[in-house]
């Protein structure tokens, strides 16, 4: 219903594609750690299309970073090569800005916990 408001009726100042592709992004990561394989074909598609936007540069990178983290995580087990591929996207946009030092460290663990 959030996603359904948010493209009908987005809240003043909130109208960007950015913003309602980054709730997408969560809905599919939810989705799919409850059981819907195919939430991660719309989160990919998502990714996509917050990729093409011209959002603040910072914004576009931690959402676009924490995007491919999601799909990473959510990967890990039905397919490593895949999340490995992701992973390395997550950290080559984190590398290319300074300025993400929390997701910096969040890549961190992030990697840490799919070691395991």
């Amino acid at each position: 219903e959030a996603i359904t408001n948010m493209q009908n009726n987005p809240p003043e100042g909130h109208e960007s594609k950015a913003e309602l592709q980054e709730m997408i992004i969560h809905l599919s990561f939810a989705q799919y750690k409850n059981g819907d394989k195919t939430a991660a074909e719309r989160l990919e598609e998502a990714l996509k299309v917050l990729d093409a936007e011209t959002e603040d540069k910072y914004k576009k990178d931690v959402w676009l970073s924490g995007g491919y983290m999601d799909l990473a995580e959510i990967l890990a087990s039905d397919n490593p090569a895949k999340s490995q591929e992701v992973l390395n996207r997550a950290e080559a946009i984190i590398n290319a800005n300074p300025k993400l030092v929390i997701r910096k460290r969040q890549l961190e663990t992030l990697k840490q916990t799919l070691v395991k």
